[in-house]
């Protein structure tokens, strides 16, 4: 098995990185997984990017994050027990990519991350006092 070696940095890309393909990717370019050719489906169109942007600017914003995704992903598990045959393939991948956001999130490469970010904002005001 490969070593993966789990840095803050590589944290924060993948959790950007999921929050963009739950919340644009999946709903724009695979819409017929979910709904019908005629129908329209929105997860978080507006707060998922600026979070993911968030999180790479180091900003404190990762239990809003995680609060916003826990709500998308019970959704995601009522849409998935209420979706016909052809969708339900679709709502177990959200619900896949939801718990691995999750994850992500919760780690604690990711706290460390963030937390270096006052860190360095800490060290800064304290040169100009």
């Amino acid at each position: 098995m490969p070593n993966l070696k789990r840095t803050p940095l590589t944290a924060a890309f993948a959790a950007a990185t999921l929050m963009v393909l739950i919340t644009v990717v999946l709903p724009l370019g695979f819409k017929t997984w979910f709904v019908h050719e005629t129908g329209n489906i929105k997860i978080l169109p507006a707060i998922g990017p600026i979070l993911a942007i968030a999180i790479l600017l180091r900003w404190p914003v990762r239990k809003i994050a995680i609060a916003f995704f826990v709500v998308g992903l019970v959704f995601s598990l009522v849409s998935l027990f209420r979706a016909g045959a052809p969708f339900q393939v679709g709502y177990t991948l959200l619900v896949i990519l939801h718990i691995l956001l999750l994850w992500v999130l919760a780690n604690s490469s990711l706290k460390q991350y963030l937390d270096n970010a006052q860190d360095i904002e800490t060290s800064r005001s304290a040169k100009w006092n």
